[in-house]
């Protein structure tokens, strides 16, 4: 049993913190890995921010450009995201558009408008089934540095991990 215990400790920071207040000599362990997110796994998901100046007059040129672009890509679904927060009342709202689906949704107690751009970028995701390419757009460069360091939400990550396995 204390094997085993002393096993399981070493596999964290908190772990080693524990085995050194009890007189455990921690100085010789390996490093431990960085978890990965289990998005590293399944290579199909990519999120980028909508482009900038697109403007539908201005921009003709530049839009028509992108827009060819984009519509050459068959094999790659694409998911647009957004989300409203009132930082008085915590009321949000969230939207996904996706070939032939459009979803909003209606949240009260959000925490923030990060979090609900996050739970935008995350419908998105658990509405696409297919084994093809899936690209996500949004606005948010906070949701969008969120998901590439790994720092989402618990429950949002629970999730992902339940939809991706």
């Amino acid at each position: 049993h204390h094997s085993a215990q002393y096993q399981r400790l070493q596999t964290s920071t908190q772990g080693r913190n524990i085995l050194r207040s009890l007189h455990f000599d921690i100085s010789n362990m390996p490093d431990i890995p960085p978890l990965e997110p289990p998005w590293d796994s399944v290579p199909r998901i990519e999120i980028r921010p909508i482009p900038k100046n697109m403007h539908r007059i201005e921009n003709k040129a530049r839009r028509d450009h992108r827009t060819f672009h984009l519509s050459h890509h068959t094999t790659t679904t694409y998911y647009y995201t957004d989300a409203s927060y009132n930082n008085e009342t915590k009321l949000g709202n969230t939207a996904v558009v996706g070939p032939e689906f459009k979803k909003a949704h209606h949240h009260s107690n959000a925490p923030t408008s990060t979090s609900l751009e996050i739970q935008a970028i995350a419908e998105a995701i658990q509405q696409h089934n297919g084994t093809d390419n899936i690209t996500i757009r949004t606005d948010s460069q906070s949701a969008i540095r969120h998901f590439s360091q790994n720092t989402l939400p618990v429950h949002i990550r629970a999730v992902l991990v339940k939809h991706m396995y």
